[in-house]
């Protein structure tokens, strides 16, 4: 189940019947996350989509997702300050982050405001994949 920027649904009702991870996909790229949420509801996950760091924070106010993929060059609030505030935030700054970028300059910033890992634009299906099961249970593509 992929909801598009800013939509909502009845979060903890689909939580307690599907028992699925959650994951946020936060990237102005409109590309990037189609391709993202459709990997990862193949592998059996929840999607949020947010557009820009103000759409996240309004979904995270009532959504806790177990993975945050955050690309780092966004307009507004980019990824590296959107990262610095979740860690500041009680309830947030234990998700777990893994930032999204084409520019590897960026990196060392983000691994120092808090992300666990990274990928690196362009990606494939495979190595989404393989960067999120380190942090949640993923199942094999249908």
């Amino acid at each position: 189940m992929a909801l598009e920027s800013g939509q909502m649904s009845d979060h903890k009702q689909s939580r307690n019947l599907a028992l699925l991870p959650v994951v946020m996909v936060v990237d102005d790229q409109e590309p990037y996350t189609d391709m993202m949420s459709g990997v990862l509801i193949e592998y059996g996950l929840e999607v949020f989509i947010a557009n820009d760091a103000q759409q996240a924070f309004g979904l995270l106010d009532s959504v806790t997702p177990d993975l945050i993929l955050l690309d780092v060059m966004m307009p507004g609030v980019d990824g590296i300050a959107f990262l610095r505030r979740l860690r500041a935030d009680p309830r947030l700054g234990i998700v777990p982050v893994l930032l999204v970028t084409a520019y590897l300059e960026t990196l060392e910033r983000g691994i120092a405001a808090g992300a666990q890992g990274y990928l690196t634009k362009p990606f494939s299906a495979q190595e989404l994949r393989a960067a999120i099961s380190g942090f949640l249970e993923v199942r094999p593509p249908n």
